[in-house]
């Protein structure tokens, strides 16, 4: 698209605008520091490649990832039998405004989901039962006590979210693995819907957090 304005030949004092205020970081963690494209996807590789292995014929994979990389992340999980089934979003209420004024926000989040080997409800669940929905999960960014009761995580997801996504793709009892859990949601939506879960980190802090998170869930069902 190309908007053409009209040049008014008689002014000559236009002004040239330049942000002057503090940087905008958008460093959310050392994960994300990679010394080169080649680096990042072997690291996608690497564990996109494990999660595979231990997952069962049927079994959905749901990866929050990157809009512009999302071709690479397709063709990694075809490596490993990992079938594209499409893209979902989450759109926020209330995105970051963009201070330096150049771009549209960024409202939506992508997230990739795959099955593997079979999309057949026989061994690949979708609870269509639920009713039509369409791929967008609506939900405003993490605010509030469940952003910060515990600590926070710079890019905690909502628990709305999630729970949208597990109901369909998972039933009662299953397992559901997070190898990244952060703040811990996707273990305390899984408690919260009767399934079981397995959450793994590196970063202690964090894992401090979703226990804390988790234990909550637990102690209110114990009274």
């Amino acid at each position: 698209m190309k908007i053409c304005r009209q040049r008014n030949s008689k002014r000559h004092d236009v002004k040239r605008w330049k942000y002057r205020g503090k940087d905008i970081v958008l460093d959310f963690g050392v994960w994300d520091h990679f010394e080169s494209l080649e680096h990042y996807l072997q690291f996608t590789e690497n564990w996109l490649r494990e999660c595979a292995r231990i997952c069962r014929k049927g079994a959905h994979l749901v990866i929050f990832f990157d809009k512009l990389k999302l071709s690479y992340l397709i063709e990694i999980g075809q490596k490993y039998d990992l079938i594209p089934r499409q893209p979902l979003f989450w759109m926020k209420t209330n995105p970051v405004p963009q201070a330096r004024k150049v771009k549209f926000m960024n409202s939506l989040e992508m997230m990739m989901w795959f099955t593997k080997e079979t999309i057949s409800r026989k061994f690949a669940t979708f609870n269509y039962e639920l009713g039509q929905h369409s791929e967008v999960f609506i939900s405003p960014i993490c605010q509030g006590k469940e952003r910060y009761e515990f600590g926070k995580h710079p890019t905690q997801k909502p628990e709305k979210v999630i729970a949208g996504v597990m109901q369909y793709l998972s039933k009662e009892g299953d397992i559901i693995l997070d190898p990244f859990v952060g703040s811990g949601t996707i273990c305390v939506v899984a408690k919260k819907l009767g399934r079981n879960f397995i959450g793994i980190d590196i970063n202690l802090e964090f894992v401090e957090i979703a226990r804390k998170r988790i234990a909550k869930i637990v102690q209110a069902e114990i009274f």
